[in-house]
């Protein structure tokens, strides 16, 4: 009796064989021989596509949780840093604040506002405030800073995004 066990590895499909003495079957080219020389092709045609394939489209969205001008300063410096390195060609970048982050994005709580201005209008960045957060602790809609989008919830705001392929970035 013959097994024959299947393994997937890199995209490659293995087999291998053997017969029910526990030896290799002889008579035709050893699963090993015909697997190198279709590896040897895959990997050779894999080269060819990976040198001529365009930048992958990214994007991020920055999570910011706790207010404080710290905090909002160390987002506001992680997303110009992102922004103006050109080694990562990313399309989108937003920031969602929830908690008492939102604080960071209205006129009164802002230590940055400039910052954050600058930002929206130069580097395309998107600001976001949680609507649950804004409830909770009593932020109004005329309290944001111009141009700050708001969302139903953070938290699922980030999931949205990341299903749709933004990395996520804590700012602590």
């Amino acid at each position: 009796m013959e097994r024959r066990h299947f393994v997937t590895a890199a995209g490659v499909l293995f087999l291998a064989g053997c017969t029910s003495s526990g030896e290799s079957a002889t008579d035709e080219p050893t699963d090993s021989e015909t697997t190198d020389a279709t590896t040897d092709q895959q990997t050779a045609e894999a080269t060819e596509t990976t040198e001529t394939e365009e930048p992958l489209d990214m994007s991020t969205v920055f999570h910011l949780q706790s207010d404080g001008a710290e905090n909002e300063r160390k987002a506001l410096n992680n997303l110009a840093n992102l922004r103006a390195d050109e080694t990562v060609d990313v399309d989108d970048i937003v920031l969602v604040a929830n908690s008492h982050a939102v604080n960071s994005l209205t006129s009164e709580g802002s230590d940055y506002p400039d910052r954050i201005s600058q930002l929206r209008t130069e580097q395309n960045v998107t600001f976001c405030a949680c609507q649950n957060s804004m409830d909770a602790i009593g932020i109004a809609e005329d309290d944001l800073l111009e141009g700050v989008k708001i969302v139903p919830s953070g938290v699922g705001e980030f999931t949205r995004l990341q299903a749709m392929g933004y990395a996520y970035i804590k700012v602590a």
